[in-house]
């Protein structure tokens, strides 16, 4: 039989998730109809109040919004252009810290005003580009070093140590390929990375002391995707499953804390381009649910979906 490209899906399922259970996003904010924006690096604060950074792609004036519970959105942060948020995360004495990518990161006070900004330089001298970041039980801000590709592999999972005020950086893991979102299993033990350009999502083991351990069991490859899907923001809730965001497929993938895919969450008319970059979320620490960040041609929505277990407890909720 002929076909046309027309009369073919070209973002189906594919086979490993097609007869999982599946979850549809429901449509919760619209952030702005231009569909020439992208939204990224959602972080929700203990009130439920959602953050998101918006921007046209390396474009001008680039923010972060706040959107409360009620749906009033406000700018929080405005750029002057120096910096690229992508990525958040609260430390728990109610300062963000924002991953600016080639910026390094901005590090912004609660009422949202500069508190300062770091560019976080290994010993031999080179910049890292922080795409998503998270902190770990002691205060350690954990991130990806968004580089690298099968010619040259020379991206990272890192860490900028509490104890050096977040100067010193510490490689954990290289030779990645652009290793974006990063989420902690709930007792900080295990780190999940999505390696976009590898199409895979690695699994990282860190001691107590924030080390690696044996090199047997520290750093495994636990699922590699198909098509032109890309694995990009990831969280785990309370339970240790796994939530990954997969741009362009207009879909999440659900794993449980074993890596096995268990759902999938999908956005409305998928495949049709309306919210198909499904970017990234976060878990809403005040009720049992995801915000879903998407951007196409309606423009970026935040869209929201129940989840199978509460959030977990992060860095900044502790006393």
């Amino acid at each position: 039989m002929n076909h046309v490209w027309s009369d073919i899906n070209m973002n189906p399922l594919p086979p490993d998730a097609a007869a999982l259970p599946t979850i549809e996003a429901e449509p919760w904010f619209c952030i702005d109809p231009d569909p020439g924006k992208c939204i990224e690096g959602p972080v929700a604060d203990a009130e439920g109040n959602l953050y998101v950074c918006v921007a046209i792609p390396f474009g001008p004036n680039p923010k972060i919004v706040k959107i409360t519970p009620d749906r009033v959105m406000t700018d929080f942060y405005l750029s002057d252009g120096s910096d690229l948020p992508v990525g958040c995360a609260f430390h728990k004495d109610g300062r963000l810290f924002v991953a600016a990518m080639f910026g390094g990161f901005t590090v912004l006070n609660p009422d949202g005003t500069l508190d300062r900004r770091i560019m976080p330089t290994y010993d031999d001298g080179t910049t890292a580009f922080p795409n998503d970041c998270v902190f770990d039980e002691k205060g350690n801000l954990y991130f990806s070093d968004y580089k690298g590709h099968i010619g040259c592999p020379n991206g990272a999972i890192s860490r900028l140590d509490a104890d050096s005020d977040y100067h010193h950086v510490t490689k954990i893991v290289g030779n990645m390929m652009m290793p974006n979102g990063l989420s902690f299993s709930p007792d900080f033990r295990t780190l999940w990375v999505a390696e976009s350009n590898r199409n895979a999502i690695v699994q990282i083991r860190i001691t107590e002391t924030g080390e690696l351990p044996t090199i047997g069991e520290s750093v495994n490859v636990i699922w590699y995707g198909t098509g032109l899907q890309i694995p990009d923001g990831n969280k785990i809730d309370a339970d240790g499953n796994f939530y990954q965001a997969l741009m362009r497929a207009g879909r999440v993938l659900i794993m449980n804390r074993a890596g096995v895919p268990i759902a999938n969450v999908t956005v409305p008319h998928r495949g049709e381009g309306m919210y198909d970059a499904s970017a990234n979320l976060v878990l809403n620490p005040c009720a049992q649910e995801a915000f879903l960040l998407t951007s196409g041609s309606a423009g970026p929505h935040v869209l929201k979906f129940p989840t199978l277990a509460p959030a977990q407890q992060l860095f900044f909720q502790q006393k």
